[in-house]
């Protein structure tokens, strides 16, 4: 599976790819919400595959795997994403009809959403 961001980057791989990759993304394009002082980690589920998204300063970096104690885990699939993406759908909207599911408390789900670049209209909450 391939999914492409905002900004247009790889956001996630398919199977069988170099696990111990890690993918750096440069943050410094995202709003001023994805601003923190303090690193944190995030757990996504998409159509099964598991990954990291680890915001470090002003970079976003992903990593096959699992998060030990994520701030926000984050589940879907990559239609439900993709829709949410093209502003189709928002990440609440997905949540409430259990097309999606995140767990973390609503500020870090908000920073979690800023930091990828996603506009917090298409977050909805």
């Amino acid at each position: 599976m391939q999914f492409r961001g905002l900004a247009g980057e790889k956001l996630c791989t398919k199977a069988g790819e170099d696990t111990g990759r890690q993918d750096v993304f440069d943050l410094s394009w995202t709003s001023e919400d994805a601003s923190y002082d303090g690193p944190e980690s995030y757990r996504w589920t998409i159509d099964g595959e598991t990954f990291i998204l680890a915001v470090r300063g002003s970079q976003l970096i992903r990593t096959e795997g699992r998060a030990i104690r994520p701030h926000v885990t984050f589940a879907t699939s990559a239609g439900t994403l993709s829709e949410v993406v093209r502003g189709q759908m928002s990440v609440a909207h997905a949540i409430n009809h259990r097309l999606a599911r995140a767990k973390g408390s609503p500020e870090a789900i908000r920073r979690m959403f800023a930091s990828i670049g996603f506009p917090l209209a298409q977050v909805g909450m």
